[in-house]
């Protein structure tokens, strides 16, 4: 499959909370976006997580999680996401780009994530990482 489109973003989690935002489109999900320039995946994802929910977080470059799927506009898309914790500011929503964002114990995010695809992923972060 060849990529057409990528976007990088975070699984934040403080302490056994995660953070999920919603997209104007309604679909609740992980903070994520599309690369600027040459920026690398991990630059990206904290950029992205910034704009969007202004926290400030580290990632852990060994924990990163990949899933594929078909856009509605009909391209191949792949999504990145890294294991984060944050390490500041406080939670303000970019109003343009989304709804809402708020902390969820992770069973609770679980069942309020939107897709199959990211339910899948976030629960083989969850077992992996004994969450």
């Amino acid at each position: 499959m060849q990529i057409e489109e990528r976007s990088c973003g975070c699984i934040i989690i403080d302490k056994k909370d995660v953070l999920l935002i919603q997209q104007t489109s309604g679909a609740w999900g992980f903070p994520k976006g599309h690369p600027e320039h040459d920026e690398d995946e991990e630059a990206t994802a904290i950029r992205e997580v910034k704009e969007e929910t202004n926290l400030s977080v580290k990632i852990n470059p060994k924990k990163r999680y990949t899933m594929y799927y078909r856009t509605d506009a009909g391209k191949n898309k792949e999504v990145v996401l890294f294991l984060a914790e944050k390490v500041g500011g406080e939670l303000k929503i970019q109003e343009d780009e989304l709804l809402d964002a708020k902390w969820l114990d992770v069973y609770d995010a679980l069942e309020l994530l939107t897709y199959e695809n990211t339910k899948e992923l976030f629960e083989q972060v969850l077992k992996e990482n004994k969450l």
